[in-house]
């Protein structure tokens, strides 16, 4: 995507980039697809540009859930995404299994994405609504200089693989912003302190419609005309449905 405009697909050396998860032995993985056209056909390179990390890493089980940037005056592609522990966190004291916010780096003609290291860890504090796993993160520039991010997280630390192996996004997920003030987005992330909202403060009306449990993978899209939608799917596992809520944009975006 354009980092600086919105709900745009960039080009890049003529092509569009696809980023996508796939499984490698039975853990997910990162693979890169190019195409003329959006509609495709997409041509996919083989090997992956981001494979999970060695056993003790914050990342030794899966690497998921990509968004993907290009930055045409540095040349690089920054990749964020989500990597899950395989063995306990030393640095994670309130949930040493969970999944932390993590980027990544391509330069034109690089085959393999450079991993840069955790952004955010669920490590915020007790109760925070990112304090049991991270995940993200789509990205807004500020008027005024700095980055927003649109986010998932949730309070529940997940267990063990051992004891639970599919388990790694215990309920509820939530969505909510960060913000760094650095141009290059690569540091100073901080989360805002409350999500966009509880799963007790959703509407009846909502509720009553399936949204509940879980706000799945935010996604917003921003128009022309000063409107923001905000996607995500919500409801039981494996009984999900997709969801928008709508604002004006605010005045700092």
């Amino acid at each position: 995507m354009d980092p600086f405009k919105a709900s745009t697909a960039a080009r890049v050396e003529g092509k569009y980039w696809l980023f996508t998860v796939s499984y490698q032995a039975g853990r997910k993985c990162i693979q890169l697809a190019h195409s003329d056209t959006l509609s495709g056909p997409w041509t996919v390179q083989s090997k992956p540009v981001l494979e999970i990390g060695a056993p003790a890493d914050f990342d030794g089980y899966h690497v998921d859930t990509i968004t993907a940037y290009w930055f045409e005056e540095r040349g690089s592609i920054l990749l964020f995404y989500k990597g899950y522990p395989a063995v306990a966190q030393a640095d994670q004291t309130d949930s040493p299994f969970g999944s932390s916010l993590a980027a990544a780096e391509m330069k034109l003609g690089d085959t393999v994405a450079r991993k840069l290291g955790k952004l955010i860890s669920p490590s915020l504090g007790k109760n925070h609504w990112q304090s049991g796993w991270v995940s993200g993160l789509q990205l807004f520039p500020a008027r005024n200089g700095g980055w927003y991010g649109l986010q998932s997280g949730s309070p529940t630390p997940p267990v063990s693989p051992e004891e639970e192996p599919d388990m790694r996004e215990p309920a509820p997920s939530l969505g909510g912003w960060s913000f760094t003030p650095e141009a290059w987005p690569v540091s100073g992330w901080q989360a805002e302190s409350k999500p966009i909202i509880e799963i007790d403060d959703l509407p009846q009306e909502a509720v009553s419609a399936g949204m509940q449990v879980n706000l799945w993978r935010h996604h917003m899209l921003l128009t022309p005309d000063g409107n923001a939608y905000l996607y995500c799917n919500s409801g039981g596992y494996g009984q999900e449905r997709m969801f928008v809520r709508t604002a004006r944009i605010h005045n700092d975006l």
